[in-house]
């Protein structure tokens, strides 16, 4: 199970704001990732592509087993409805539901990022083939920025020095943190990739498993993926 620490009560107009704002931001992404596959496809690069579909397959697998693994969970994940199922019950509940924050958690790690680096990949390695100004040029650089200001927003309201409510002045520092954070970590893999091409799995392995390893301090289910 994925931790779902961090939950706020929605105490001002604001808060709702961002609860909804989670929501579209999240559906922004996901389309535009798939705009993206349709893209790679019609340049015939149909690996790039089934590599992309693979972490959106991917996020819906992790959703459904980080729940409580029913038929209306199934559904929910394989139609992406649980994103916004859970934003209409933590606007009636007036407070973030541990399945908003699972969404979250999952949909920026599990699929945000990984997209965000394959379609840095994809667009470095063959800047020639996307002028700027054309439709596949600005389809890349859309969803790449998207994909971060979604992933960084997430991680921001769940951070703990982000303060007791969703939107403060410290959410807003975080975020500018989180921003450049995740902009570097993604173009350096990116051009790990571009100089060694498969070799840096080997890096981006040692990484994740280094991290994990660190975080999970023995208890390989209480690891918190974020």
């Amino acid at each position: 199970k994925v931790d779902v620490s961090g939950t706020h009560a929605l105490k001002t107009s604001l808060d709702y704001f961002m609860i909804i704002q989670y929501v579209i931001l999240g559906y922004a992404d996901l389309v535009t990732d798939i705009l993206v596959i349709i893209e790679l496809i019609n340049s015939d690069r149909i690996g790039m592509a089934v590599i992309n579909l693979f972490f959106i397959v991917l996020g819906v697998v992790l959703g459904y087993w980080n729940s409580d693994r029913t038929a209306w969970d199934l559904v929910l994940n394989v139609t992406q409805l649980s994103i916004f199922v859970d934003g209409i019950e933590t606007l009636k509940q007036g407070k973030q539901t541990p399945g908003l924050v699972l969404s979250k958690k999952m949909d920026a790690i599990v699929r945000s990022m990984p997209s965000i680096i394959l379609q840095l990949f994809s667009l470095l390695i063959d800047l020639e083939d996307y002028p700027a100004g054309k439709t596949g040029y600005n389809t890349f650089v859309v969803s790449i920025a998207l994909g971060i200001l979604g992933a960084s927003v997430t991680l921001s309201g769940l951070h703990r020095k982000a303060g007791n409510r969703l939107l403060t002045w410290q959410f807003g520092v975080v975020n500018l943190y989180y921003i450049s954070e995740i902009l570097l970590r993604c173009l350096m893999i990116s051009v790990a990739f571009i100089s060694v091409r498969e070799y840096a799995f080997i890096v981006a392995g040692f990484d994740i498993f280094l991290r994990g390893f660190v975080v999970s301090d023995g208890k390989k289910d209480e690891i918190d993926i974020s």
